[in-house]
């Protein structure tokens, strides 16, 4: 998991889609709620333990290998 990326997040949904008026100060790596973090983590947890196939088509294969530039 990648925590500064998480704490970034939940400032920015806070802002905006949550409406949380009280986060109207600069976002800071400082200033983050451990039970945010607690949760975020146990729901990566959980999503990584589901069992899943992934399908790709044939274009995102010829896509893949025209961005991997040698």
């Amino acid at each position: 998991m990648f925590p500064d990326l998480v704490k970034f997040k939940f400032y920015m949904w806070n802002r905006t889609f949550w409406k949380n008026n009280q986060l109207q100060r600069p976002f800071s790596l400082d200033v983050a709620n451990p039970d945010e973090l607690a949760l975020a983590h146990e729901i990566q947890e959980e999503y990584l333990s589901i069992a899943t196939t992934e399908y790709w088509h044939i274009r995102q294969y010829l896509l893949a290998d025209q961005l991997c530039i040698g």
